[in-house]
């Protein structure tokens, strides 16, 4: 894509030398550009363009070319479709054309320029254009209303009628608008309506994202499936402390689970005492079943390995 000269429109040329002008006008945000043109000499009769860098000339036909003695030797008379422009190529290099100094349509061409023989007519992909599917309007009262199917989700939660510049604000806010959109509310007259081209949508409600949380919970729960009933474990375990500690493991739940993250040193204590019971009853020295003593080690280290995560989390959140 080129900047054409003294314009503000731009030159598009594909890999196929096709080439298109493209008005400054049209959104070209989307489209894909690739130009790999190699230069040429210029002979009469091409269509084609000087360009340096990023720069052009407007697309020209070559309707004569004069050997001469002011500076460059050459002359190449050019018709763009509009007017005849005159070109001199010169040694110089520049990074952008020189206007002659007594000619009014004409150009110096720097040494560093290259000479692009067009084709025909790119195709090009057509912009899209949006429509608007949002608005708000402003009644003769200057009270604001919202109008479109995300607004209309919102107002199940929030009023979208009669309400304030601060609440209108707020509304457009809350629904995505962008900060243009947002920055003319203030402006809008009395029965004037705007129209929102972003992409407005309805927050989702305080009770959808706890119904969310709370499956994502239970979910993870599932997922990591952590044994806390240890009823039968602990009654082979002659230890006050210990018991109480893995009988606590059964009340824990989502709502409590930051005590358990402040009595980590405790249990921390608790499995140290735990693995040394089950070190004594491989041994042969308890008469406490192994099998109880390493289900309850095993589940307490779990427990204190997820309290440990949801510590450094609880931290980072602070």
């Amino acid at each position: 894509m080129f900047s054409i000269m003294d314009s503000s429109n731009s030159l598009f040329i594909d890999k196929k030398a096709n080439y298109k002008v493209i008005d400054s006008s049209i959104d070209t945000t989307e489209q894909k550009f690739s130009t790999s043109v190699e230069g040429a000499d210029p002979m009469v009769g091409d269509v084609g363009t000087f360009v340096i860098d990023s720069k052009a000339t407007n697309p020209f036909e070559i309707i004569s070319m004069q050997k001469t003695a002011a500076v460059g030797e050459w002359k190449i008379m050019t018709f763009d479709g509009f007017k005849k422009v005159a070109y001199y190529p010169i040694k110089t290099k520049s990074s952008t054309f020189i206007k002659h100094d007594t000619e009014k349509s004409a150009y110096y061409i720097p040494g560093n320029a290259q000479f692009l023989k067009l084709e025909g007519t790119a195709q090009m992909q057509e912009p899209a254009v949006k429509v608007a599917t949002h608005s708000l309007t402003k009644d003769s009262a200057g009270l604001y209303n919202f109008k479109g199917i995300e607004f209309t989700k919102y107002a199940a939660t929030h009023p979208i009628r009669d309400l304030s510049l601060d609440e209108a604000i707020w509304t457009a806010i809350h629904c995505n608008a962008d900060r243009r959109e947002v920055s003319k509310i203030a402006t809008i007259l009395n029965n004037e309506t705007v129209d929102f081209y972003s992409n407005i949508t309805s927050p989702r409600s305080v009770q959808e994202l706890a119904a969310t949380v709370e499956g994502h919970y239970l979910e993870k729960s599932a997922e990591i499936g952590i044994l806390t009933d240890l009823i039968k474990e602990a009654a082979v375990i002659s230890d006050k402390g210990t018991v109480d500690a893995v009988l606590s493991l059964g009340l824990m739940n989502k709502d409590n689970i930051l005590e358990f993250v402040a009595l980590l040193p405790q249990y921390s204590t608790v499995l140290g005492e735990l693995s040394k019971l089950l070190v004594v009853s491989r041994l042969g020295l308890s008469q406490i079943p192994e099998a109880a003593v390493s289900r309850a080690t095993q589940s307490l280290a779990n427990i204190i390995f997820l309290l440990q995560q949801l510590q450094t989390v609880h931290k980072r959140s602070k």
